[in-house]
């Protein structure tokens, strides 16, 4: 019969393990706290600044440390600052009673202005803002003019301006620096000259100089310090700065009832029916190019444009079979996942 193996001693092993054991100092103490409440203020906002907005009410529960961060206004200012916060896309559309839907691309988050609108022109800020300008028919047969302007983050909506005379329907919007433009529109005479700025900071309207050219459901984009506005073969270009107006290189093909997104340092224009060409200009050579549009989709016949918008410096193009595609930098086209609709506008916005 076999006897038991003796056993076998390791007291270097015992040494580095359990130190404790060997030099009579006694248990060790327990492991220094790593928790998030421990770390300076400072810290701990930037680290939340890091978690996607989707999880913000979910982190805002843990502590009232953690919802006192989460829920300061300063907070997507911070996030921002620091390059955490992620842009999206939202849409606006018009219900069948008249109301204003507005959602999330992405997660499908939705907010409602109650009315009934007429036609509608889409803008943003660039970030946490957007505007929409629309004709309300009330019911004491009264017609408002006016722009409202939704957060992007919180989905509430707010009365903005009234338009100014002449520019209720069919205008450009754009905004820059603090101003909201609006540029063109029409009356029952036809397209107009008109060329306003609203200041957000004393609430009141500027008239400026009239633009060079009448116009309505013009293309338009801001680049730099410049506004441009595209439609038929001219561009009109406005200086914000000089406060003057100029004509740029003559479009290649008439640009009728089509968007204008900015992209690249670029402005694309995107007819609205049936497109076979985009046309991209460059503000530093002032010229136009050619592109064919969409190389992923293949039957041309039955692609028909709806809008289109810039995320993240590239272009998302919105097709009227609640498909999108993505413009990369070098021209190439691909499928873009998200949930799209046909008679929506659509605007990229800051989450938060």
């Amino acid at each position: 019969m076999l006897s038991p193996p003796e056993p076998i001693e390791l007291p270097e092993q015992r040494a580095v393990f359990f130190p404790e054991l060997v030099d009579g100092r006694g248990p060790l103490p327990p492991p220094a706290s790593h928790s998030l409440l421990d770390l300076p203020d400072e810290l701990r906002r930037h680290i939340l600044a890091r978690v996607p907005p989707a999880d913000h009410p979910t982190v805002a529960l843990v502590c009232k440390d953690f919802c006192g961060v989460i829920n300061d206004p300063r907070f997507l200012k911070f996030r921002r600052d620091e390059r955490c916060a992620e842009r999206g896309i939202m849409s606006i559309a018009r219900t069948h009673e008249g109301d204003l839907d507005i959602w999330m691309a992405h997660s499908g988050e939705t907010a409602r202005i109650p009315g009934n609108f007429g036609r509608i022109t889409v803008s943003t800020d660039g970030g946490s803002r957007l505007f929409v300008s629309a004709t309300n028919y009330m019911s004491n047969h009264q017609i408002e003019h006016g722009v409202w302007a939704l957060d992007a983050s919180s989905r509430r909506w707010r009365r903005f301006a009234t338009l100014p005379q002449g520019q209720g329907q069919h205008q450009c919007l754009e905004w820059h620096n603090g101003r909201l433009y609006v540029a063109g529109g029409c009356r029952s005479e036809g397209s107009t000259l008109n060329f306003s700025a609203f200041n957000e900071a004393i609430g009141s309207w500027e008239e400026l100089q009239p633009m060079l050219h009448p116009c309505k459901q013009a293309a338009s984009g801001v680049i730099g310090n410049e506004l441009f506005i595209a439609k038929n073969n001219r561009l009109q270009i406005y200086d914000i700065a000089g406060r003057t107006w100029r004509l740029g290189a003559a479009l290649p093909q008439p640009c009728i009832d089509s968007h204008g997104v900015v992209a690249d340092g670029k402005l694309f224009i995107i007819a609205n029916l049936w497109s076979r060409d985009l046309l991209v200009y460059d503000p530093r050579s002032d010229t136009w190019a050619e592109e064919a549009p969409l190389s992923t989709v293949t039957n041309y016949d039955f692609m028909v444009v709806s809008t289109a918008c810039a995320l993240n410096g590239r272009l998302v193009v919105f097709l009227a079979d609640d498909t999108a595609h993505e413009r990369a930098n070098d021209g190439s086209w691909s499928p873009y996942e998200v949930r799209a609709g046909g008679t929506g506008h659509y605007e990229s916005v800051i989450l938060g």
